[in-house]
């Protein structure tokens, strides 16, 4: 059986740290779903 990861992060003016983030989730071959939730970020 395949384990599955699901991940939300919820994110307001922390890009790098998400971007950050993202790339080290999305490497991970259990990573099925993930959802980014941004709260009105002003960082682009």
């Amino acid at each position: 059986m395949r384990s599955q990861v699901g991940v939300v992060f919820i994110n307001r003016n922390r890009r790098r740290e998400l971007l950050a983030s993202l790339t080290r989730v999305l490497d991970l071959k259990e990573a099925t779903q993930v959802v980014v939730v941004d709260n009105g970020s002003t960082d682009a």
